[in-house]
Formats: structure tokens, C-alpha cells, sequence
């Protein structure tokens, strides 16, 4: 395993910082797995309760999650003005 090692002068915190954004986006990228997984799951269902929901993959449902983020954080922008 290769260890970080600070170069350039750079510090110990810029360091821990550069993991901790990594962690950050290593998390988000987890986090939008799992709510896709979800969502596809929840809509498969109520797609085999109506027939007239259509049935959607994976990767759909990781663009309606993102697309719903998006919203989301729109939304909570144009509130806080």
C-alpha cells in the first residue's frame, strides 16, 4: 500500500485535508449507488403492482437521482435567499 507522503513543502493538514475530500466524494459516490439500487427497487415493485409504471434499469435510475438532487439542491439555494 503506497502512503501520502507531503511533497513541495505541503504540510500534514493539507494532506488530511486532500483524504478528507476523497473520503467526501468516495461517500457521495456510495451514497448515489444506494439510492439508485433503491429506487430501482421500489419502482420495479410498484411495477408489479401497475402494469402501466414502466419497468426502468439501473442507469436510468441513477440519472433520476441525480436529476432529483440537482432539484433538490436548487430548491434549497433559492430558499436560503
Amino acid at each position: 500500500m503506497t502512503s501520502i507522503r507531503p511533497q513541495n513543502g505541503r504540510n500534514g493538514r493539507a494532506v488530511a485535508e486532500t483524504i478528507a475530500g476523497v473520503a467526501v466524494i468516495v461517500v457521495a459516490l456510495i451514497s448515489l449507488a444506494l439510492q439508485s439500487w433503491l429506487v430501482m427497487l421500489i419502482i420495479g415493485a410498484v411495477h408489479g403492482v401497475a402494469a402501466g409504471v414502466p419497468a426502468i434499469g439501473y442507469g436510468t435510475t441513477v440519472l433520476f437521482v441525480l436529476g432529483g438532487n440537482m432539484l433538490a439542491a436548487l430548491v434549497a439555494r433559492a430558499l436560503r435567499k
